[in-house]
């Protein structure tokens, strides 16, 4: 997705966040459409690039219809944000660990579903696993989040 798309998404959702309502707005560059309700906000972005959506909220909202079985989710863990936009999806995650601990479960739990690990990394309030596996990547980046720590998955979702 282009950088000006995601600078006007970025404007939109500042300007929406709290409306409780739908809102549609065209740009030059395609269609936004905006939801938000029970605490929960929405969004599809249609562009001739593609169509990205997106979904935020507090206390949780769904993984994208298409995550991928083998990759694991944390158990406990609060979705926050889920995207996808074609094959790409990203995903954070609250989870009540450690960023050691997270980023162990992560490297393991990967690793036993068959994915390959390329890279690991800790930079002390952060730290990095990267994965491959049939032609697929998934990158996961754990960092210190209040009470817990936050879970970024970006994972192709198929080949």
């Amino acid at each position: 997705m282009s950088q000006k798309i995601v600078v006007s998404l970025t404007v939109l959702l500042a300007l929406s966040f709290g409306c409780g309502k739908s809102s549609t707005y065209e740009t030059k560059d395609g269609k936004v459409k905006i939801e938000e309700k029970s605490g929960q906000a929405t969004y599809e972005v249609t562009t001739k690039e593609g169509k990205l959506k997106m979904a935020t909220g507090d206390k949780g909202v769904a993984l994208p219809d298409n995550f991928p079985k083998d990759v694991p989710i944390y158990k406990g863990a609060v979705v926050k944000m889920a995207a996808s936009q074609g094959a790409q999806l990203v995903v954070h995650l609250h989870v009540a660990a450690s960023i050691a601990d997270a980023a162990k479960f992560y490297q393991d739990q990967l690793k036993s579903q068959g994915w390959e690990i390329g890279t690991t990394m800790n930079m002390g309030d952060t730290s990095m696993v990267t994965a491959n596996k049939a032609g697929r990547q998934c990158a996961v980046v754990v960092a210190k989040e209040d009470n817990g720590a936050l879970v970024q998955l970006s994972v192709s979702a198929g080949s």
